[in-house]
C-alpha cells in the first residue's frame, strides 16, 4: 500500500504501520493469515460483544468470536479496519477503530490493472478549507473512501468535515472485476481560528470537470490537473488571446499573453486558481490546481 504524509498545519503527524481512533473504553486489534486464492483468516485481539470489519474494497462484514474469515476476490493492497462493538460500553465504529493493511497476491486469473491515488490542496484564501484531486486510474471502478473517523463515502469525488480535532487517516480504496488499489494520507486535524469556527472540510475535485469545454465552436482543454510547472491550454493561438491566473479572492497572479499552448505556472504556490480566458473581447474562466 502506498502512504504519505500530509500536514494541514504546522504539526506533521506521522503514522506508521497501522492506525487507530480508539476510546478508553473500546478496542480491537488483528493480526491474518492468507489461504489460498484469496481467502484470508483474520485473528482478533480485543473486547467487544461483535466486531465490525470495512474490508478496504467497498465491503463490510460482522464477526463474533477471537477468528473471522474473508475471501477477496481479486489480487491487491485492502486497508482493512476493525471496530468493536459493545451496546453495554458505548462501543461503536465511530469512537473505536483500527486499521492495517492486507496484500492478497494468490487471486488466480487476477492481474492489478489500477492505481489509487490523490493529492491535498489548501484554499488559497480561506483558512482550513481545502481540495483534493482524485487522479486514480483504471476502468469499471468502485470507490470507497475511509475518512479515519468512522465516516465513509463511496462515489468517486466525495466531500467531508471533521467534527472534532485529532489525526486521521484518509484511504483511498478502488477496485474492479480483476484488480484493487489504497493509497492513503495520514494527517493532523485542528479547529481552526476561535472555538465557534467549523472543522477542515476537504472536497474532492473532478479533474476532467476542471477544464475549459468550449469557446463558441471550439474546444478548449486545460490540464494536466494538478499542474506542477506547465499548464496546458489546448487551443488555436488565434483563437485565446490573452490568459489571466487569479487567485481564489480574484488577485492577479500572473498576466500571458498566449501564443503556444502552455502557461508557465511554476513560481505560483501550490493551490488553487482560477484561469481566466480571453477571446474577441469575451472572457471565459475555469478553475486549475497547482501542485508540487
Amino acid at each position: 500500500m502506498k502512504k504519505i504524509f500530509f500536514t494541514l498545519l504546522s504539526v506533521v503527524a506521522l503514522t506508521l504501520g497501522a492506525t487507530q481512533l480508539t476510546s478508553a473504553q473500546c478496542g480491537a486489534t488483528y493480526s491474518y493469515q492468507t489461504g489460498t486464492n484469496g481467502a484470508v483468516v483474520f485473528f482478533v485481539s480485543g473486547n467487544g460483544q461483535s466486531f465490525f470489519w470495512t474490508m478496504g474494497n467497498g465491503a463490510a462484514m460482522t464477526s463474533t468470536g477471537t477468528t473471522a474469515g474473508y475471501t477477496f476476490s481479486s489480487n491487491g493492497t485492502y486497508y482493512v479496519c476493525i471496530s468493536a462493538i459493545d451496546t453495554a460500553s458505548g462501543c461503536n465504529s465511530s469512537n473505536n477503530q483500527w486499521c492495517d493493511t492486507v496484500i492478497i497476491t494468490n487471486v488466480t486469473g487476477s492481474s492489478s490493472s489500477c492505481v489509487s491515488s490523490f493529492s491535498i490542496y489548501s484554499d488559497t484564501t480561506q483558512t482550513g478549507v481545502y481540495y483534493g484531486v482524485n487522479t486514480s486510474t483504471g476502468t469499471g471502478l468502485s470507490y470507497y473512501w475511509n475518512w479515519g473517523d468512522g465516516s465513509y463515502s463511496t462515489v468517486p469525488y466525495p466531500s467531508h468535515t471533521y467534527a472534532s480535532a485529532g489525526t486521521y487517516t484518509i484511504c483511498l480504496s478502488i477496485s474492479s472485476a480483476n484488480c484493487s488499489d489504497s493509497f492513503c494520507v495520514t494527517y493532523n486535524v485542528a479547529r481552526m481560528n476561535g472555538t465557534n469556527n467549523p472543522m477542515h472540510s476537504i472536497t474532492f475535485l473532478d479533474p476532467n470537470a476542471n477544464g475549459i469545454q468550449t469557446i463558441t465552436k471550439e474546444v478548449v482543454n486545460v490540464y494536466p490537473i494538478p499542474a506542477s510547472s506547465t499548464l496546458t491550454v489546448e487551443a488555436t493561438a488565434n483563437e485565446i488571446k490573452t490568459a489571466v491566473v487569479r487567485d481564489m479572492q480574484g488577485r492577479i497572479m500572473s498576466d500571458f499573453s498566449v501564443k503556444g499552448k502552455q502557461l508557465d505556472i511554476a513560481q505560483l504556490p501550490v493551490g488553487i486558481y482560477f484561469l481566466e480566458i480571453t477571446k474577441n473581447g469575451q472572457q471565459t474562466h475555469t478553475r486549475f490546481v497547482k501542485g508540487l
